[in-house]
């Protein structure tokens, strides 16, 4: 499987992007967004070094990039996917669950 390494510049990016986007957001759409950022960040808390197969994310301390993503073939829509996250029963099960580790906190400069 492919991997996308998911660099500090790439992060900051997609912070700069979501921070105009949360301005045309209504206050349902923000609350949504605050929950799954909250789930991905319970989720990576709770990583454990060397951790893999119960839980998605693990944490490796000897990567090079803050976060590493293992796709499963061909890229997902991130219209498909969002609409299938929030659905309870079969339908969520289309959900691609894509694991990944993230790497040792960014140090202070």
């Amino acid at each position: 499987m492919p991997e996308v390494r998911v660099s500090r510049h790439d992060i900051d990016n997609l912070v700069e992007k979501l921070s105009r986007l949360e301005l045309d957001l209504t206050p349902p759409e923000r609350a949504l967004l605050l929950f799954m950022l909250g789930v991905a960040a319970d989720t990576i808390r709770h990583a454990g070094p060397g951790r893999h197969g119960e839980s998605l994310v693990r944490r490796s301390e000897g990567q090079n990039a803050p976060v590493v993503v293992t796709m499963a073939g061909d890229v997902p829509s991130i219209e498909d996917e969002f609409a299938s996250a929030f659905v309870a029963g079969p339908a969520a099960r289309g959900v691609r669950l894509l694991p990944a580790s993230v790497g040792p906190a960014p140090t202070a400069d």
